[in-house]
């Protein structure tokens, strides 16, 4: 068995979920958000035009397989995880710069929970 005889799975501590987040992380997602933290520093460019902001994001990377009817394809599929507040006003076309490397942003999508994850293009 996984478990110690001391700790059988029904005395496992879970932690409480508020509206889809483990509780402590929607009450000051600053602290999740910071470079101290997990954070990464990105810059936001408008596309339309305008100065530059810096901001704090959560980067994913990974690499994924997609099927497309019987073809498949392998590849890239960054997304950013960025506090609400700090992109209001950013929209599709904008552009994060990412440790050197320019982003398009492809679809914004806010979880009304204060996060809005960007799915971005290289």
């Amino acid at each position: 068995m996984w478990w110690t005889a001391s700790v059988r799975p029904s005395a496992r501590i879970r932690p409480r979920r508020v509206k889809g987040y483990p509780v402590g992380l929607n009450q000051n997602l600053a602290v999740h958000f910071s470079e101290a933290e997990f954070g990464l520093a990105a810059t936001w460019t408008p596309a339309a035009g305008g100065a530059a902001s810096s901001i704090s994001i959560l980067f994913d990377n990974g690499y994924e397989d997609y099927e497309f009817g019987t073809v498949e394809h392998s590849g890239r599929a960054p997304a950013a995880m960025v506090q609400s507040s700090e992109v209001a006003g950013l929209v599709v076309g904008d552009t994060l710069t990412i440790e050197g490397v320019d982003y398009r942003v492809r679809t914004i999508e806010p979880d009304g929970q204060g996060v809005t994850r960007l799915v971005l293009h290289a």
